[in-house]
């Protein structure tokens, strides 16, 4: 529960304000918006038209279209706890752990993407670069925060039964990011994360398929208050998915995570066993379901077995989508010096198209920290060039 402040009055007319004019300026960008044509609800294997259980097409009203795209957003906020920091005391380790409180504040961020989408049919590469400012109207002190990032994305079939993927992504920030435990919850200074995600599916069956995956995540502060959160996380992953019903999929799936701190003694090794089922109870609603337990080897706390769940559920809407997503688990600390505990982590996302708006809503766990963000998108297309045919591909 977040406590009142006696500004709540003051600060919950500005956020009305703030998205009462987010709306208004909405209205003039919808036009400018590039239309692109929904794929088919429910994904087929092309060897033999069978359905794949849970496959629809979530993301197919905000697909980039194919060429070039330019992207201009305007976001605006209220962040309940801009400039947390830690205070003077220290943990075992020698890093400061306790916090002084920060200030409430309306922000503004203006960002540009500039997004490329090309391919063939069996081979498809997206490319995305972007950056913005975010200023704190009532925290002049917190200057400006410039943000980029860098992303890649590649899909490629070697043959029909085998589907190669990679994702890259890479940014520069300074405010947290409460949508995930890769950073602290508090302000120390400029970071950079990564996530680089490369994984292998092949069809044995009509119903059998694996998928092999590794990931790396990295994540590296500028500031010495911050340093001690410096670490690389490798996971490794294997699942077998089994066709149950043409809109339910069995999965089995094992996982092994290394934990390596730059610096801090908090170096974990964990293995994950997890069932579950991925199913799509109508051509609208699908929910994916992972349960099972993790057994965790750290230096700072020896052995640790715990139960682990994750879950998404996804609902097309006319013109937009909400995504729900759930997960408890053994969480890195977020707090200088403090090991690892388990955590709860709930999430829900709103887009809406004919608003041109993204609305989030992020809880901390745990933490008293408390954003919501209103997105203002703006689209200009350049159509690409046809694909090459195939006596050329």
């Amino acid at each position: 529960m977040i406590a009142r402040k006696p500004g709540g009055l003051r600060c919950a007319i500005k956020v009305v304000c703030v998205a009462g004019a987010a709306l208004a300026f909405s209205q003039q960008l919808c036009a400018q918006v590039v239309e692109t044509i929904p794929g088919p609800l429910l994904e087929t294997r092309p060897e033999n038209g069978t359905p794949i259980a849970a496959s629809v097409q979530t993301n197919s009203i905000f697909s980039q279209p194919r060429g070039l795209t330019l992207s201009t957003s305007v976001v605006g906020g209220y962040n309940d706890n801009v400039n947390a920091s830690t205070g003077a005391s220290t943990s075992s380790t020698g890093a400061s752990t306790s916090s002084t409180g920060g200030s409430g504040s309306l922000y503004t961020s203006d960002n540009a993407s500039l997004s490329y989408t090309f391919g063939t049919p069996r081979t498809k590469v997206s490319l995305t670069t972007g950056g913005g400012v975010t200023y704190y109207f009532d925290q002049p002190a917190a200057g400006y925060n410039p943000t980029g990032y860098l992303g890649l994305s590649l899909t490629h079939k070697p043959s029909e039964r085998m589907t190669l993927s990679l994702s890259v992504f890479a940014s520069y920030q300074s405010q947290p990011d409460l949508s995930t435990n890769l950073g602290s919850n508090q302000q120390l200074g400029s970071f950079i994360h990564s996530t680089d995600t490369i994984s292998l599916a092949y069809s044995w069956t009509p119903r059998f398929s694996t998928v092999t995956s590794y990931t790396l995540d990295l994540l590296n502060y500028f500031s010495s208050a911050g340093s001690l959160l410096n670490r690389m996380d490798d996971t490794f992953g294997e699942q077998f998915r089994y066709l149950l019903w043409p809109t339910t999929a069995g999965v089995a799936e094992y996982r092994y995570e290394i934990i390596d701190y730059e610096s801090a003694p908090l170096d974990s090794t964990t293995h994950f066993l997890l069932a579950g089922l991925d199913h799509t109870f109508t051509p609208r609603l699908n929910g994916t379901f992972r349960g099972g337990v993790e057994l965790r080897s750290s230096e700072s706390n020896g052995f640790q077995a715990s139960p682990y769940f994750q879950s998404a559920l996804t609902y097309i809407l006319h013109n937009g989508l909400v995504i729900w997503t759930n997960s408890y688990s053994i969480e890195e600390s977020n707090t200088v010096g403090v090991s690892s505990a388990s955590a709860f982590r709930t999430g829900l996302t709103l887009n809406y198209r004919q608003s041109c708006a993204i609305l989030r809503v992020w809880r901390q766990p745990k933490r008293r920290r408390f954003i919501i963000f209103w997105e203002h998108h703006r689209h200009l297309a350049v159509p690409s060039l046809p694909d090459h045919p195939p006596s050329v591909r």
